[in-house]
């Protein structure tokens, strides 16, 4: 489906979807919790928390996660 069929405020847009992301797994239950997250636009970014230089360039991140040397995520990973 075209990422443009869901308007970037109402990802439902009436025809009865949504989307969220379930966290399955201890690892990443452990780093974002148990709870479903809403993705309440399109396109919805996944990536590192940004820190140190630069860090203000990285604010379209929608959901940021914790990450330590050597990094496994890029500061904008998917």
């Amino acid at each position: 489906m075209d990422a443009n069929a869901f308007p970037a405020e109402n990802p439902g847009n009436g025809l009865g979807a949504s989307i969220r992301i379930v966290p399955d797994g201890k690892r990443v239950r452990a780093t974002v919790g148990a709870d479903e997250i809403p993705v309440g636009r399109l396109p919805f970014c996944i990536g590192r928390t940004a820190t140190g230089e630069g860090m203000a360039t990285y604010h379209d991140v929608d959901l940021a996660l914790d990450d330590a040397r050597p990094f496994s995520l890029s500061r904008r990973h998917f």
